[in-house]
């Protein structure tokens, strides 16, 4: 394999990983959207935390992936990006407890509601899609940091 297959292979492989976690923060942002602009009732402070965080992921997602880019990049910077990193686990985390388990948990005590474990339900695999490819992502960061 010559040096151009190999970087159109990394770069599909780079990008099909990005986009097993942008699909499921962009389903976070499109149902926050709509609370927020379409939907009729108060604004609540939940929707505004998925409609920020599933931005501010986005974010965070790409600056991240520039880490394995840029190795001459100055170490207070490398730093303020990784810890960055924390913001697309901590959203992933939120979801899953926040809104998938907590809601699973209150139906042993409020009564049982079909709609209420199904939302459980997505929220929690889009939760632990968005943490499950954010980890792939820094791993992918990782190879390719060492292989420098």
């Amino acid at each position: 394999m010559n040096t151009i297959e190999t970087s159109q292979a990394a770069a599909e492989t780079e990008a099909e990983t990005i986009g097993k976690v942008l699909l499921p923060i962009l389903v976070v942002f499109l149902f926050a959207g709509y609370h927020l602009l379409l939907d009729g009732t108060p604004i609540s402070l939940e929707i505004i935390i998925l409609f920020a965080a599933s931005i501010l992921s986005v974010i965070t997602i790409r600056a991240y992936r520039s880490l394995s880019r840029q190795p001459q990049m100055a170490s207070w910077r490398r730093a303020a990006i990784a810890y960055s990193g924390l913001l697309p686990y901590a959203f992933a985390v939120y979801l899953i407890v926040a809104l998938g388990v907590l809601p699973i948990f209150h139906l042993w005590s409020a009564g049982f509601s079909i709609w209420t474990l199904l939302g459980g339900c997505f929220w929690l695999l889009i939760g632990w899609r968005i943490l499950f490819g954010f980890w792939l992502i820094t791993e992918q960061a990782n190879k390719e940091v060492q292989a420098l």
